[in-house]
């Protein structure tokens, strides 16, 4: 027999799951898995870490593609009888499909929206959540607590009134909204940083703004500039643990927490360029027992993956109580060796869920001589267009037509070289980061024949770049901007 059990928000339907749950509780164990519908205008992999963290923590989590008009009855019906609904931020507010009331007037499922743009009132189509129409790109800030005793709070410590940030930065930043809730809503987080007051989180009761009750939970990153209009790109992955913890509170606040031990853990880390450095670095995850009826332990903690034998456990609970956070403290060391140190680290516990009984967190890492070169080109290359970064950094760069890279570029017959005529060698240095100081080191012979000023190095295309060395004559420029600095 299969029993479904709504928990829309009626009374009388949440008297019929009490009473429900009483019985099934007498003949097994109280586990609360969902059925959620993640909406978005175009399928692509942009933010499916949203959805794979619904479905590792045991819910049902369907992808609906709603596009160019509002959604058709069937669609509808579907969410209708779903557990809650996830409109994501890979929605463009000018696209037909939701730039209507239908989402208003017609679903009264549980909704979470991501995405601010679709909530303004700078057409009489817009879905009006908010007071006007003041949107910003909002870089990560603590956050402050409206109502601090709200459910997105739980398992968070929050000093003096302010949560951690609950995004990274990535791309342009998540959008945030700058103007105050409509029609009675209620505003939960606010960002403390630029634009300070602007609201993460806010929620409306059934009726306020819509059939159903609605929450403003903003998540996912702005699509990066380069690729902007284009809806695939939309909402990137940037929760923080912080933020994963208040996004599944969002979640369980809509269709009930998990009645048995249930652990969950953070659901992933890229830490990006590491230090190769002896002695290592510490990384924390965050784990939490998400069940309300009894403590959770964890009984085995190990390793897997590539790099697997570069990480140790540094500190762990051993038992964590209902809704207790508590972190779990890695130590990855490479020992001085560079490249790739990915690996995963293996949580078993004693869950009484027994799908969900080991969990799994990714590690991503590589680990660079930070006291070495950030790139190095020897240009030894006689061949090919593929120009090696020997620093061990693999910031590799590639030749356009005008380089010579073959013997007959060496001077003198020996030694190596690569003669310029128009072309150049270009790399990616991106991954290098915000830098306070640097050098550059480079021997070259310039030949006067040639336009005026010629770029040699530089940050950009060579057109007016951001700084860059020009030869003009049988001299060298130091430029930053379109300014000469030094000859």
């Amino acid at each position: 027999m299969v029993l479904i059990i709504k928990n829309p928000k009626n009374p009388m339907k949440k008297q019929l799951c009490r009473l429900l749950g009483i019985w099934l509780l007498a003949g097994s164990m109280s586990v609360k898995a969902a059925q959620i519908i993640w909406v978005v205008q175009e399928d692509g992999p942009a933010g499916i870490e949203f959805v794979e963290m619904l479905r590792t923590e045991g819910h049902d989590a369907e992808i609906m593609v709603v596009a160019g008009e509002p959604p058709t009855q069937e669609q509808q019906d579907t969410m209708n009888a779903a557990d809650l609904i996830v409109v994501s931020r890979k929605v463009n507010s000018g696209d037909g499909a939701y730039n209507t009331f239908v989402w208003n007037d017609a679903i009264t499922t549980p909704l979470i929206a991501q995405s601010p743009y679709i909530l303004r009132t700078n057409d009489s189509e817009r879905w009006q959540w908010m007071d006007g129409t003041g949107l910003a790109d909002g870089a990560p800030s603590p956050l402050q607590a409206n109502d601090a005793a709200h459910k997105l709070f739980e398992g968070i410590t929050l000093t003096d009134g302010l949560s951690p940030a609950w995004h990274f930065a990535i791309d342009r930043n998540t959008s945030v909204s700058t103007d105050g809730v409509a029609k009675g809503g209620k505003a939960i987080a606010t960002k403390t940083g630029d634009p300070d007051g602007a609201i993460i989180a806010a929620e409306w009761e059934t009726g306020q703004v819509a059939v159903g009750p609605r929450m403003m939970f903003l998540m996912g990153a702005r699509e990066p500039a380069e690729n902007m209009g284009v809806g695939a790109d939309y909402g990137r992955f940037n929760l923080t643990d912080i933020g994963q913890i208040a996004y599944l509170n969002a979640v369980s606040y809509y269709v009930g927490p998990w009645g048995a031990a249930h652990l969950w853990a953070t659901f992933g880390k890229d830490l990006g360029e590491v230090d190769s450095a002896p002695g290592g670095q510490d990384v924390t995850i965050l784990v939490k027992n998400l069940g309300l009826d009894s403590p959770v332990n964890i009984t085995n903690l190990s390793f897997a993956g590539a790099g697997k034998d570069f990480y140790t456990v540094k500190s762990a609970p051993e038992s964590l109580a209902p809704t207790e956070v508590a972190e779990i403290v890695i130590t990855l060391d490479t020992t001085g060796n560079t490249g790739s140190f990915d690996a995963a680290l293996v949580i078993e516990s004693d869950s009484t869920i027994e799908s969900i009984k080991t969990r799994t967190v990714s590690f991503k890492a590589r680990a660079l001589n930070l006291s070495g070169p950030a790139a190095h080109y020897t240009l030894d290359e006689t061949a090919g267009v593929e120009i090696l970064d020997v620093s061990g950094n693999a910031r590799h760069g590639a030749v356009t037509e005008g380089v010579d890279l073959t013997e007959a570029s060496l001077i003198g017959g020996d030694g190596t070289a690569a003669a310029f005529s128009g072309g150049q060698v270009t790399a990616d240095l991106t991954t290098v980061g915000e830098l306070t100081d640097f050098s550059i080191a480079f021997w070259m012979s310039a030949n006067e024949d040639g336009d005026d000023l010629q770029t040699v190095v530089a940050k950009d295309d060579g057109g007016t770049p951001g700084f860059g060395v020009l030869r003009a004559g049988n001299n060298f420029q130091w430029f930053v901007g379109d300014s000469a600095k030094y000859e």
